[in-house]
């Protein structure tokens, strides 16, 4: 499995090489002027940080909305595993008995929240805020 593993890096990494992503990339890090959309650091190297991951997708196929610029140590803060950060938000969803609406409210405002804050601070406060709230439904 590990052997797998560095095989889709390599392949990935060839991939951030090809002229549409580049084109991409320089896109988005004009639109966020040259600077750390989280830290507002504009003087450490700047990547293009890929919000979730699409299977079968390439880099440049993304939306502008799911890429963002994030200087190298914030880039590194962000979740390795998106999908298990994504597993305990919906879990949080699931438990909380929200209606339709207020999910549907919610999953827009994690999107444009993460714009300014990492994803696992918004699924941290979130998560207090369902379990403050179910508090208060049990205790009413």
């Amino acid at each position: 499995m590990p052997f797998d593993k560095e095989i889709s890096k390599q392949n990935y990494a060839q991939k951030l090489k090809d002229p549409r992503w580049q084109k991409k990339r320089l896109n988005i890090l004009n639109r966020d002027q040259w600077t750390c959309q989280k830290c507002g650091d504009s003087t450490k190297t700047l990547n293009v940080h890929h919000r979730g991951y699409v299977r079968g997708k390439e880099p440049w196929e993304y939306d502008d909305w799911m890429l963002s610029t994030l200087c190298e140590p914030c880039h590194r803060e962000e979740p390795e595993d998106m999908e298990s950060s994504l597993a305990d938000l919906t879990e949080a969803i699931n438990s909380s008995m929200m209606t339709s609406f207020e999910i549907g409210w919610l999953s827009h405002l994690v999107w444009v929240s993460y714009q300014y804050k990492s994803f696992s601070e918004i699924r941290s406060a979130y998560i207090n805020s369902v379990r403050a709230r179910m508090g208060a439904r049990s205790n009413g």
